[in-house]
């Protein structure tokens, strides 16, 4: 028998029964937990520092960034204010009309012009009811004191008023209408209420100047009768080229030969039209010696 058999009878006959194998059993339950802390015990070596310490940021460098902030921050502000004016000036278009040479005609009323029979007709005839609307939904007004006191059927303010240029401003008046081309139908239509003796005439006018309807010779009536079908003539005498009308008003200071013809004068008295002979001084047949 070994010596180590012989010792095991030996504890086996001198401890209870059964404590030999619950000694073994808890002396191998041990082992583990005494492996476990003493690895536990060992230092744990610090872990690879691989990176590099940051270094301090120079102050250019920190200047450099504060500039680039600073640039991208004024960047965004410009672009939110253009995107702004873009959006105002898209809702602005909505309600007001483009004054330009095409959409927009200027009218000059001849006379009367001040009249409460003229007024009358323009605030309330049902002919002008769309372009009274029109201007009354941009809320701009049809007679404001910075136009004048002339007649505004288009929606117009003010600083549109200034930026169309000096010519419009300083030049229109009272006896002025200003108001789309496919709405100068109506105004006339609407100056046919007005009593025959305060009618007045409208007439085109460009900036500056009266737009003359010029007739370019005796024989041309259809140009004569498209300038005498803006108004009905009062009874009496009225002479088309007189300062109250601008048909031939600028011709008369050139009044001569116009390719060996005779420039005429034409009247309108009454119903009929003359034409007037030429004075004698102004003759060109040659006459011989008696």
């Amino acid at each position: 028998m070994s010596e180590q058999a012989f010792r095991r009878a030996v504890f086996e006959f001198l401890l209870p029964p059964g404590y030999f194998e619950s000694h073994m059993r808890s002396a191998a339950a041990a082992e583990p937990a005494q492996l476990t802390a003493a690895s536990a015990a060992e230092p744990v070596p610090p872990p690879a520092q691989d990176e590099e310490p940051e270094k301090p940021v120079s102050s250019e460098q920190s200047e450099e960034v504060e500039l680039s902030l600073a640039l991208e921050l004024s960047q965004q502000e410009a672009n939110a204010e253009e995107n702004s004016h873009v959006a105002e000036a898209l809702l602005r278009s909505r309600s007001e009309a483009r004054l330009s040479g095409d959409g927009v005609v200027l009218l000059r009323l001849d006379s009367h012009a001040r009249s409460p029979q003229v007024a009358e007709a323009l605030l309330y005839s049902p002919e002008l009811a769309p372009c009274r609307a029109m201007v009354a939904e941009a809320g701009c007004e049809l007679q404001p004191a910075w136009a004048g006191g002339a007649w505004l059927f288009v929606p117009l303010k003010e600083s549109q008023f200034q930026e169309a240029g000096p010519d419009l401003h300083a030049n229109v008046k009272h006896i002025h209408i200003l108001a789309l081309s496919e709405h100068e139908p109506l105004v006339h239509q609407a100056l046919k209420c007005v009593p025959r003796k305060c009618r007045p005439k409208c007439y085109h006018e460009s900036l500056g100047a009266p737009a003359a309807l010029s007739v370019p010779g005796a024989s041309s009536c259809g140009a004569f009768e498209e300038t005498v079908s803006r108004g009905d003539t009062p009874p009496g005498s009225s002479e088309v080229g007189s300062p109250a009308s601008p048909t031939l008003n600028q011709d008369r200071s050139s009044a001569g030969r116009l390719n060996g013809d005779f420039a005429y004068d034409i009247v309108v008295q009454r119903t009929f039209i003359h034409f007037p002979s030429p004075s004698s001084d102004a003759s060109t047949e040659r006459h011989s010696a008696p």
